[in-house]
C-alpha cells in the first residue's frame, strides 16, 4: 500500500513508526542502548517505589531522555562511521569517541541528578 505523503496526519503517523522503529533497533542491536533502557525502567520504579514529587520526576524524566537520546545518537553514528570506512582510520575513530563521549557526560549527569534526588529518599526510608 503506498503511503499518502499529502496527508500531514498521516506523514506524522508514519514519522512516528520510523521513530519508533528507531528505538526498537537500538534495543535489539546495541548492548549499551539495553544497559541504559534497564537502567532506566529500575530508576522509574524506584522514582515511583518513592513517591518522588513533581519536580523530580521532571528532573529524571529529562536525564533519562537525554542518556537514551545520546545514546541512540551514538548507536546511529557508529553505525553510519562503520559503512562510511569499515576499516581502522584515526579520524573516524576520533568522530565515534565525541560521540561516545557526549553520551558519558549525559549519563554522568543522570547519575549524579539520580544522586540528587534518591539519597534523601534512601536515608529517611
Amino acid at each position: 500500500m503506498k503511503k499518502d505523503t499529502k496527508n500531514p496526519v498521516l506523514k506524522v503517523w508514519h514519522s512516528l513508526g520510523y521513530s519508533a522503529r528507531g528505538i526498537f533497533i537500538g534495543l535489539r542491536e546495541d548492548r549499551h542502548f539495553k544497559v541504559h533502557y534497564i537502567a532506566l525502567l529500575l530508576v522509574l520504579l524506584a522514582a515511583a517505589y518513592f513517591q518522588v514529587d513533581r519536580l523530580e520526576w521532571v528532573a529524571v524524566i529529562m536525564v533519562a531522555a537525554l542518556v537514551i537520546g545520546f545514546e541512540l545518537f551514538n548507536t546511529a553514528l557508529e553505525k553510519l562511521c562503520d559503512l562510511v570506512e569499515p576499516n581502522e582510520n584515526t579520524e573516524i575513530g576520533k568522530i565515534k569517541d565525541m560521540a561516545a563521549g557526549a553520551v558519558l557526560v549525559a549519563a554522568v549527569t543522570s547519575v549524579v541528578t539520580g544522586l540528587v534526588v534518591f539519597i534523601p529518599y534512601i536515608f529517611s526510608f
